[in-house]
């Protein structure tokens, strides 16, 4: 008997002490839990873009409501351009502009990216620039993403101009090369220069997938002080979410890797995809 008294007068001891902690500790993490929504619900609400379609007829501040957007939300760190100033027009864009860094993806403002800004010239620490854009006519008849929507395109504008006959143009199939199937380079010389001057000299390479279509192409500016290209291709959430990204001609052979990061490094911000 007398053992038992001992456990129950431990049991009185430690009971008023117990129950107090713990109804103490659940009201610190209530308490906890309603001062982060409204800070979590602040944040996300900063992080919101409205990508809309550019159809012309309305004004991006008040659009139609039959126009649904494509919802984004992206880090205040990696906007740029005019993307960093959408709340002056609630949040709603034509485009969004991201500048980050192949391979790791990591912001401007990481230590490592301090001198490679849009100021750099030349190869900038795998600094790339992509833009979005929303369209959802895009995909039609015989077009199923973006990359069909480009080389589509282009195609037609080759046929155009080389029926002009323009004695200062000139076009050149492209084999394969790195991911790409082939393509065309497209020269036009300067009128009248003399000695003669390449006035634009480019290059417009594809991947070709089942079919007659396509998932990603390249378009490089060869006569740039600094050669570039640009990379095109649908989001692999939604194909009519359009990528563009801007990269180093160097690092085309690794346009497969970069649009792959990319759709990946993209997808958790699209808020469809992500619900």
């Amino acid at each position: 008997m007398g053992g038992l008294r001992r456990r129950d007068v431990r049991g009185v001891r430690w009971r008023p002490l117990f129950i107090p902690l713990l109804a103490a500790c659940a009201v610190m993490i209530a308490v906890a839990g309603v001062a982060a929504q409204p800070r979590a619900a602040i944040i996300a609400e900063q992080d919101r873009i409205e990508l809309y379609p550019y159809a012309g007829g309305y004004l991006l501040q008040s659009p139609p409501p039959d126009v649904h957007p494509a919802v984004f939300m992206v880090p205040q760190g990696f906007r740029w351009g005019s993307t960093r100033n959408v709340a002056r027009v609630s949040n709603h864009a034509w485009g969004i502009q991201i500048l980050t860094y192949y391979l790791g993806f990591s912001s401007p403002a990481a230590p490592q990216n301090k001198d490679f800004g849009l100021d750099c010239i030349g190869y900038c620490n795998g600094r790339i620039l992509i833009y979005i854009s929303y369209n959802p006519r895009i995909v039609r008849a015989g077009i199923t993403n973006t990359a069909d929507a480009r080389v589509h395109g282009e195609l037609e504008n080759r046929k155009f101009i080389a029926g002009l006959h323009l004695p200062n143009v000139t076009y050149k199939d492209l084999g394969p090369r790195g991911p790409f199937n082939g393509g065309f380079e497209h020269i036009a010389m300067v009128q009248g220069a003399r000695p003669p001057k390449i006035g634009t000299d480019e290059h417009f390479l594809w991947r070709k997938t089942e079919g007659e279509h396509y998932d990603l192409v390249a378009q490089c500016d060869q006569a740039a002080s600094s050669p570039h290209c640009h990379l095109d291709f649908s989001s692999s959430c939604n194909p009519s979410i359009s990528v563009q990204v801007s990269i180093d001609m160097r690092d085309l052979d690794r346009a497969a890797d970069i649009k792959d990061k990319t759709d990946a490094f993209l997808l958790p911000m699209i808020k469809s995809c992500n619900s």
